[in-house]
């Protein structure tokens, strides 16, 4: 009977001994976690490249990249616009577009970061004035997967409605998502709305000689005539020429613009093309008379700008 209960008590009271964890001193504690800030990872969090890699470009702001992202390198190609017609993809190489075209353009990103096979990014595009005010604008996140060498390559329409002529620029902009928001921005300028000037030629104006009042003085209210002749016009085979004239009046609050005249006609045996202009109803002021002739047959310009006193 003592010898049942000696079993017993044996029985229970046997422990049954674990092997103890190694112990871990505070100078080993402290060697890991600067083992781990020195790869760029957080105790606990996703593993990261080392901040400093050639693949991270915020290396020097100690941003690191998920190891599985295979970091490349952003770039943005500049706007190529494109010419107005819907679906093509010639490019406007004058980056030139009359009142009421569309304008059109094509930019190609490369380089994004993959992560698992998959970029993110954001793509944004803007229309701005000479001023730097916003025209347009749209921004847009894509999620695609990509081949290795493969980019972005959206093209672009806004048909504007109201545009005032002038240069504007177009910036695209575009943000890697997964290289700790990597932006690269690009731009390129258009002309909107402006009718193509005249070709810059050797024409010149010469031998203005008022016909009314006196040289360089006339009356007020009195029609105002004067004459000049043209040289360099280009004759055809029979020596005729064709000149478009425009004549304006500034100054003393005045700003007159006679429409455009077109004038045909032989040349003198000396090359010259005379012509006469006759102002009415001009008000008493200092005004500067400016005379331009385009030729109508190569678009080569003249310009001459006289003083005008009127008394």
């Amino acid at each position: 009977m003592r010898r049942a209960v000696f079993l017993l008590l044996a029985l229970c009271g046997c422990k049954s001994k674990d092997k103890e964890p190694p112990k871990i001193t505070l100078e080993q504690l402290q060697q890991a976690q600067a083992n781990t800030a020195a790869l760029g990872n957080n105790p606990g969090g996703a593993p990261r490249q080392p901040v400093g890699s050639v693949d991270n470009p915020n290396a020097a702001s100690g941003v690191g990249l998920p190891v599985e992202a295979s970091a490349r390198t952003l770039a943005i190609a500049a706007p190529q616009p494109l010419v107005p017609e819907p679906d093509s993809e010639v490019a406007n190489t004058s980056a030139t577009y009359q009142p009421g075209d569309r304008i059109r353009f094509r930019t190609r990103v490369t380089g994004f970061t993959l992560q698992q096979g998959e970029s993110s990014f954001e793509f944004e595009w803007s229309i701005t004035d000479a001023s730097g005010k916003v025209i347009v604008s749209d921004r847009k996140n894509v999620v695609q997967r990509f081949l290795p060498d493969q980019g972005y390559s959206p093209a672009v329409t806004h048909r504007p409605a109201g545009l005032a002529g002038g240069k504007y620029t177009i910036n695209v902009k575009v943000t890697d998502n997964k290289a700790a928001f990597l932006v690269r921005e690009a731009q390129a300028v258009i002309t909107y709305g402006v009718p193509s000037a005249p070709t810059a030629g050797a024409l010149t104006i010469k031998d203005l000689v008022f016909t009314s009042g006196k040289a360089g003085t006339q009356v007020a209210g009195q029609p105002i005539s004067f004459d000049f002749t043209v040289l360099g016009l280009l004759a055809d085979a029979t020596n005729k020429v064709g000149a478009q004239l425009d004549v304006k009046l500034t100054g003393n609050g005045q700003n007159r613009v006679l429409p455009p005249a077109q004038h045909a006609g032989a040349l003198t045996p000396e090359g010259t093309f005379p012509l006469s202009v006759r102002l009415d109803g001009v008000p008493t002021g200092t005004y500067t008379l400016q005379v331009t002739v385009l030729d109508t047959s190569n678009e080569h310009v003249g310009r001459l700008e006289q003083p005008l006193t009127v008394q």
